[in-house]
């Protein structure tokens, strides 16, 4: 009775063990189709700095983000739990889109959408490509919506909205605060409105290098600023900038005056 309780129980555990190493041999040939994927998306066309940054550029106007992320080096870091196993990635371009977990959600729709405005008008050319041993300099101009625009149209609308047309109030404040909620709404609301004056040209050089025998792309910030439309990250174009200043008189004079008559009512 012994031994059969003992074979029963080196049967279950022998089940247990085999659930759990073909779990793991899943996880490893899934890991396996990952990196065999990227490296076939990676070969594609890259044997040259001018071939790999024409199809990264491709790639990201297609919102390939795996295509893009095998051409680059748009990974930063991998978080791992207890056992070693993978958990998140970290992406230094459009890393709110590779949460796959999310895609049926408002909030990957809305990341969805805001990066698709950001590259649906983006052009560019390649000027010059200096090539050394393993490492190339590519000099390229890109074109697309100027984002400080954008981004300072959508400052004025929030100011003007906390302003209330020249009303200053606690509900006024209230009301431009939930309008932040709403904020990758609003910049793709923004983005279509520009037209074609409104567009940016960047001129930037692309650092690219040879990892395995083809060519790959390094994303400095440099790069990643100028391909999104970030020209000029100091300042708004001017007409912009004195908007700006015009509603912050505004706001001031309207606190002011709202701060006075508040204090008064609990004077009198």
């Amino acid at each position: 009775m012994k031994n059969n309780k003992k074979r029963r129980k080196n049967g279950i555990a022998g089940k247990a063990g085999a659930v759990i190493l073909l779990g793991i041999s899943v996880l490893f040939l899934y890991a396996c189709a990952g990196r065999q994927g990227e490296t076939d998306m990676a070969q594609a066309g890259l044997n040259t700095p001018e071939e790999a940054v024409q199809v990264t550029m491709e790639k990201l106007k297609e919102l390939d983000m795996k295509a893009f992320n095998a051409c680059t080096d748009n990974l930063v870091s991998t978080h791992r739990n207890w056992m070693g196993f993978p958990t998140e990635k970290e992406y230094r371009v459009f890393n709110e889109l590779m949460n796959t977990g999310w895609k049926n959600g408002t909030r990957y729709e809305k990341d969805y959408k805001l990066a698709e405005k950001s590259v649906a008008r983006m052009t560019w050319e390649i000027k010059d490509v200096r090539e050394e041993d393993d490492q190339a300099e590519v000099d390229m101009e890109i074109t697309n919506i100027d984002m400080m625009k954008v981004l300072g149209n959508y400052e004025i609308y929030e100011m003007e909205c906390l302003a209330g047309g020249g009303e200053f109030g606690v509900g006024q404040f209230v009301k431009g605060m939930f309008n932040l909620a709403n904020i990758k709404e609003d910049l793709t609301v923004f983005m279509d409105a520009l037209d074609e004056e409104d567009m940016c040209t960047i001129s930037v050089t692309v650092q690219t290098y040879k990892q395995d025998g083809q060519w790959k792309v390094h994303l400095s910030q440099e790069f990643i600023d100028a391909f999104l439309g970030y020209g000029d990250l100091e300042k708004y174009p001017e007409e912009v900038g004195q908007k700006i200043d015009e509603l912050t008189d505004m706001i001031e004079e309207g606190a002011e005056t709202w701060a006075e008559e508040w204090a008064a009512q609990f004077e009198n």
